[in-house]
Order: C-alpha cells, then structure tokens, then sequence
C-alpha cells in the first residue's frame, strides 16, 4: 500500500509482510526524465492512496472461495459485461471486474488517457486484494492492459497474479491496430448492450464513444516501444478459430513478453465468444488444461 499524508509515505510490499516509513523529500529530476522507465516510477509514487472501490467492482463472492480472478474488459466495455460469467464459476473463484473511467458507474469521471494509466492505477488498487491467490484475465484490449498492470504489479513489489490469461488479444510489440471489421463493433455494442447508462450511440459514455476513445488509446500505446518490457508471470494465450480480428502468427510473440512458461490454446467461436458462450473458456482459465 502507498499512502501520503502527514509529510510521511507508506509503502507495502510483498503480500503485506514488509513495510518501511520514509519522510518525503524533494525529488531531484531523474537523470533522463525522457526514459520511460524513469517516467513510470515517477508516476507510481505520485498516484498515492488509490481506493480499491474506485477500479474493482465484486461480482461473484461465495463464501469460503479460495482463488481470486481479476478481469479487464475488451475496448468499448465496463465490469458488467462480466456478470454473464457467475453461473458457470466454481465457488472457490471470486470474481472481481476493472470499471474504466467513463463506463457504467463511473460515467461522470473523466475517460482514461492512457493504457498504462489504467494499469497504473489498476495495480495500485490490487495492493488491497493480496489475501489469496489471484489470477488477471484480459480481453482484447484487456489483454494489453493486463499486462502492464502485471508490469506495475511488480514495479510496485506488491504480490502479483499467479498467471496471466490473455483472450483474443494480440501482444504488446504486436498489435495491428486499425477499425474493427463491421461484425466485431456490431458483438461489441450487442456484448455492452444493458451495461452503460447511456444508451444513445454517440454520446458520452454510450459504448459507441467509449470504443472510438478505446481504439484512440490502443493506437497510442501501439507506438511505444515496448520491445524490451517483460513479466515474470506465466502467461496462457487464449485465441478463437473464427475471429476475424487477430493475427494467428502475431499472438505467439506472447512467449517473448515473460519471463516464465507461455502456453497456447485455440477454442471454437469468435473474438467475442468468451462472452456469448462462456462456458469453455472458464473451464480452460479453471482447469490449469
């Protein structure tokens, strides 16, 4: 946990275990304040106190639950497309979902500016939630999201998932990004559908604005140089035989991006069917298959 206050920072690390108190003091520039490493600690330490109920949404808690998934949500959605997902999770599986600025509850807050502020901040709130073992799922654009927020996971020191779940989504170094084909905005408005407040395509908040927004996002991360980034957490790598939005060959350089074990699996259905039919992809994330 880092909180600011009082002239004091505190900073936790590891599952809790350590923490250490130091007096803030004024920051000299780094020697290269255009390094983006250097930017991102900057950035860490001045996003402080992040409170969990801002960025995570509970959808599924049973009683006695033993695991923990984190999802983040495809370009254009919120936590609720995740809700279609409780009937078929096990009891010991809690569920929490990200909720983006813009989206759903938080239609009033500004949108994000950027994938790794997202991940920022996602990895701060998970400071909070290091009591069991936890696994962090990401869709299409998740996919990307999630692994910065593993990176900034372990920048921060804090415990990080067991295993990175990345579906219909193409790697850091990887992504080709340009407009969705006209079937994939069609699942992505009727996938959100119910979940926004706004319904009217166009304004702010509804699903159409926030996936143009997302799209804006992606193209921006797409051109930083992310070639030298890794986690070390093992990913599994989760495509669909009829999705018209990934590149087949493109996916595997997922193996370049950690440290650990990469394992791929290729599941019937298309870039959405994770939502439409559910079933198959929790039993492959559930069954460690």
């Amino acid at each position: 946990m880092i909180v600011s206050g009082s002239g004091f920072h505190f900073a936790g690390f590891k599952r809790g275990r350590r923490w250490r108190i130091w007096r803030k003091r004024s920051r000299k520039p780094c020697r290269a304040e255009t390094d983006d490493r250097c930017k991102e600690r900057c950035e860490l330490s001045a996003d402080h106190y992040v409170p969990p109920s801002s960025w995570l949404r509970s959808l599924h808690k049973p009683s006695g639950s033993t695991n923990r998934l984190i999802y983040l949500p495809y370009a254009g959605g919120g936590a609720g497309v995740y809700s279609r997902w409780v009937p078929f999770l096990p009891d010991a599986l809690e569920l929490l979902a990200v909720q983006y600025p813009g989206r759903e509850d938080r239609l009033e807050e500004n949108p994000p500016d950027s994938i790794r502020s997202i991940a920022r901040r996602v990895a701060v709130a998970l400071q909070w939630f290091n009591d069991k073992p936890y696994s962090i799922f990401g869709h299409s654009m998740g996919s990307v999201v999630a692994y910065e927020t593993c990176r900034f996971a372990e920048m921060l020191g804090v415990a990080g998932p067991e295993e990175l779940v990345v579906a219909a989504g193409e790697p850091p170094d990887r992504l080709a990004v340009g407009d969705l084909s006209g079937a994939s905005v069609g699942r992505a408005m009727t996938s959100s559908a119910g979940t926004d407040t706004h319904g009217e395509h166009g304004a702010v908040g509804s699903p159409t604005a926030n996936l143009e927004h997302d799209l804006e996002l992606l193209a921006d991360y797409a051109g930083l140089d992310v070639t030298s980034t890794s986690v070390r957490v093992p990913i599994v790598v989760l495509t669909y035989e009829d999705d018209p939005d990934i590149d087949t060959d493109a996916v595997r350089s997922w193996s370049s991006r950690t440290e650990r074990n990469c394992r791929y699996t290729v599941l019937p259905g298309d870039h959405f069917s994770c939502f439409t039919d559910p079933g198959r992809t929790i039993c492959e994330i559930t069954s460690g298959a």
